[in-house]
């Protein structure tokens, strides 16, 4: 009995730092957000562009980006700078249209 308690405590203090990590922090520069736009495909890369005029290059699965090229979209993901280039990492995306919005 006292081996088995003896185990069971040798057990749980070794543990006792994973636990008390808590989940992992996201990279500095970066965080979830939704962008909105229209989500267009060229030579095997994704791109949104914004209302505001912002271009990102979307990365993704391309099962989740493909069946939503040409199509005004809000993606959830990162946003981040990288090499000088702002590029936006999809965790998810949503049609809002059809069809891509243009101003004229």
């Amino acid at each position: 009995m006292k081996l088995l308690l003896a185990a069971s405590l040798t057990t749980l203090i070794c543990l006792a730092p994973a636990i008390a990590q808590g989940p992992p922090s996201s990279s500095p520069g970066s965080s979830t957000t939704e962008v909105t736009g229209c989500l267009s495909k060229a030579a095997g890369k994704y791109l949104i562009s914004t209302s505001n005029g912002e271009r990102l290059e979307v990365m993704g699965p391309a099962g989740l980006l493909d069946p939503q090229a040409n199509k005004e979209v809000k993606i959830t993901g990162e946003k981040e700078n990288k090499d000088g280039k702002a590029t936006f990492s999809a965790t998810k995306v949503e049609m809002v249209s059809a069809a891509c919005i243009t101003k004229s």
